[in-house]
């Protein structure tokens, strides 16, 4: 094959979350959960409400991102597949249809988050570092934002306890990373340029000033690196369970199907079999315009 780029990271948006160590420990809550039960239950201790509505969410996933890569989680997690044949999805196995259900519940059964902040302007995290939320399924890049913008030191960065009594699998797209345009008239010094940026010490220097996880596998097995960035070893470690999400060739229209649906599943304008009856059929169809 032709080699175009090279990742700087690795996009990682599951398996960890932003997480309150007071708040378990003002309610005298194991911390951290150690299986989804525990997580679960933990967020409805968690979550505080008053008469205007939802002040702290107990376990808050709802971003543009954590939905479908949380869905998709829960689906592996259970040793099930969501891509059937002819680079077609598949949303109507019983692991799917049993994730989704479980992702509603949290939010009607267990209320442990809504949907009031999900579309606006301030990310998921910002609530978090507010003190909107006891534990936020986020990726690390948000724990620089927590530093750098709101100052935070009362938060930590642990494992999401997987759906099942599975390994925690999860399902991850290429990260940020530099090409080189055929045509560019300076090839020879854009390469030399990803090269130098490229080795093994630059890209440690990167990823660590980034909170990224490192794309470059002698860095990520670095133990220095997560020596001096104690927040990045549950990330690290969780890397040996993730596999490629898959050739989608329209990502933000296969997310856009999957948050749109979430939404009216929740809101009970449709079922779960019929809101992934609907995804499915859309972005197969995406999926076949693009072949």
């Amino acid at each position: 094959g032709k080699l175009y780029g090279l990742p700087l990271e690795f996009n990682i948006e599951n398996g960890g979350m932003l997480a309150h160590p007071k708040m378990f420990n003002d309610k005298g809550l194991a911390y951290p959960p150690k299986t989804w039960t525990e997580l679960v239950d933990s967020a409805k201790a968690l979550t505080v409400c008053d008469g205007s509505g939802m002040k702290v969410k107990g376990f808050d996933f709802i971003s543009g991102d954590n939905i479908t890569f949380t869905f998709l989680s829960m689906i592996l997690q259970q040793n099930g597949k969501y891509w059937g044949n002819d680079g077609h999805v598949n949303f109507q196995t019983p692991e799917a249809v049993k994730a989704m259900t479980a992702l509603k519940d949290l939010v009607v059964r267990d209320q442990v988050t809504d949907l009031t902040a999900f579309g606006g302007q301030l990310d998921s995290s910002d609530y978090f570092f507010k003190g909107g939320a006891a534990m936020t399924y986020r990726g690390p890049w948000t724990i620089a934002a927590g530093l750098d913008n709101y100052k935070a030191k009362d938060f930590e960065y642990v494992p999401v306890p997987s759906f099942t009594d599975n390994p925690p699998s999860f399902a991850a797209e290429s990260g940020w990373g530099l090409v080189v345009s055929k045509k560019s008239k300076a090839s020879k010094e854009a390469w030399d340029f990803i090269q130098f940026l490229s080795s093994k010490e630059n890209l440690k220097t990167w990823n660590l000033g980034t909170f990224t996880v490192p794309a470059k596998k002698e860095v990520a097995e670095d133990p220095e690196f997560v020596s001096k960035n104690p927040f990045m070893r549950t990330s690290v470690g969780l890397l040996t369970h993730g596999q490629w999400i898959g050739l989608i060739w329209d990502r933000d229209y296969f997310f856009k199907q999957i948050n749109d649906h979430f939404q009216l599943i929740v809101s009970g304008k449709e079922t779960v079999e019929n809101g992934l009856k609907a995804i499915e059929k859309a972005v197969n169809d995406s999926q076949d315009q693009h072949k």
